[in-house]
């Protein structure tokens, strides 16, 4: 080794690079097992970006039967996911948040694990709504205050209510904000008491059921808006979240948004594998109220094993009640078949390819995708980890073609590492014979995927 260890690393620094070239690749696309365990936003980034190719029925079934009836008829409704565990039910939550809050500025969309309960769904929405989603909100509540009380702020046929009626943000113009947070109108522009306003806000909040802390915080926001947002999670209690949650939903229905939905997953994971039983009672007993006190304001899918599903059916029926687990509601998430596994492993090798003239599943052939596939039960999670390990051993052993044969040997290797016994010397692995390994880096693309 150097005398300078950092000069070592230098070196180093292009290996990943230049290794996944011999392939024509940019990189190994597939996800390793550390990020698929690992948090949210590495799911988000690997596991959900081809959720439409892949899992296109089950979006535009929860399309039908979840976003667009909700949509049109304005009333709550449901949905059940119901898939074995790495199946995919998270990516198909995620990538339709993504989606709708992207296209559609007229709902309200958030993705939450259910975590401990209710206290956690309720930080992870306010977070993932974020400061500028509130400061926003509060003008189009205290719009909303305006339009529907305008014999107490204006004057008939004021032109300010059309201009509301087009965008409710327009208010802001009119308000006299004292917060340094935001930027104060002119003077001649102050049309609205913004203390008369507070009061009447607080007064509807009221008529709204609006009785927890959250209703000092959004008075608090007409004034000052960041503060406003930050007491969220100050002054709201753990044991008064579940409310202020569904609390919050109403307020966005009376500030003119048409529908809200929420997506609660992992109920299935944490119901199997971490709650006792206090605690499922709880999460039902929680999970049921908050349907019920958002009946009207929200529509809710949420996650569930094949075998779970008649566990809440005749052990819970009260849950069941409030969110139905009829076929109607229920959409069926099945591992993947071999055709879909391999339009999967096409799509992440395409976005690291460095040519178009290389082929669709280059390096792996189809039989090979196939073994795969079948060793994994289609369960997409899994596959793409043994994809990507799979790939990289490829790599080491400068094979051609990653054929079902090199695979098979592959998991014998695996099989034989976790019952303890020795790794075999590396060209055992091929179909060579015994030779001096060849240094990585001067293995061009060209020599190992020329033909015979």
């Amino acid at each position: 080794m150097s005398e300078f260890p950092y000069a070592e690393q230098i070196k180093k620094m292009g290996e990943k690079i230049t290794k996944y070239n011999k392939y024509g690749l940019s990189s190994n696309p597939f996800p390793s097992k550390a990020i698929v365990t690992d948090w949210l936003m590495n799911i988000e980034e690997v596991l959900v970006k081809f959720s439409w190719e892949i899992r296109k029925k089950e979006i535009l079934e929860l399309h039908d039967k979840l976003i667009e009836e909700a949509y049109y008829s304005q009333k709550s409704t449901n949905a059940w996911l119901q898939g074995d565990i790495g199946v995919g039910k998270s990516s198909i939550l995620i990538y339709m948040w993504r989606e709708l809050q992207t296209h559609r500025s007229d709902v309200v969309t958030l993705y939450s694990e259910l975590g401990s309960g209710f206290s956690h769904v309720f930080e992870r929405v306010v977070s993932q709504l974020g400061y500028p989603f509130f400061s926003d909100l509060i003008l189009r509540l205290a719009a909303s205050v305006v339009q529907k009380n305008a014999d107490i702020f204006l004057e008939k046929d004021d032109p300010i209510l059309k201009e509301l009626e087009l965008d409710k943000t327009a208010i802001k113009k009119y308000l006299g904000f004292t917060s340094e947070t935001v930027e104060a109108p002119e003077k001649e522009e102050k049309r609205i008491d913004l203390d008369q306003l507070s009061n009447v806000l607080q007064t509807e909040l009221n008529q709204l059921g609006v009785t927890t802390k959250l209703r000092e915080c959004l008075v608090k926001m007409l004034k000052d808006p960041y503060a406003g947002y930050n007491e969220l999670f100050s002054k709201i209690s753990s044991l008064n979240r579940r409310k202020a949650l569904a609390e919050l939903f109403r307020v966005f229905k009376y500030a003119g948004y048409r529908m809200s939905y929420l997506f609660i997953d992992q109920l299935d994971f944490m119901w199997r594998n971490v709650y006792k039983t206090a605690q499922q009672n709880k999460i039902v007993q929680e999970l049921r109220q908050f349907a019920n006190e958002t009946l009207g304001y929200l529509s809710i899918a949420t996650t569930t094993y094949p075998d779970l599903t008649p566990v809440f059916a005749s052990q819970y029926p009260h849950l069941t009640a409030a969110l139905p687990v009829s076929k109607r509601r229920i959409i069926h998430v099945d591992p993947l078949d071999a055709q879909q596994a391999k339009t999967m492993t096409t799509k992440y090798l395409e976005s690291v390819k460095t040519s178009n003239s290389i082929p669709g599943l280059y390096p792996f052939s189809e039989q090979a995708i196939d073994f795969i596939c079948e060793q994994k039960g289609g369960i997409p999670r899994d596959i793409l980890v043994d994809l990507h390990d799979i790939l990289d051993y490829a790599i080491e052993q400068c094979v051609k073609i990653i054929d079902v044969d090199f695979v098979k040997k592959y998991y014998e290797l695996v099989e034989e590492e976790e019952k303890g016994a020795p790794k075999p010397p590396p060209e055992k692995i091929t179909k060579k014979k015994a030779t001096a390994k060849v240094p990585q880096a001067k293995v061009k693309f060209e020599d190992i995927t020329k033909t015979k």
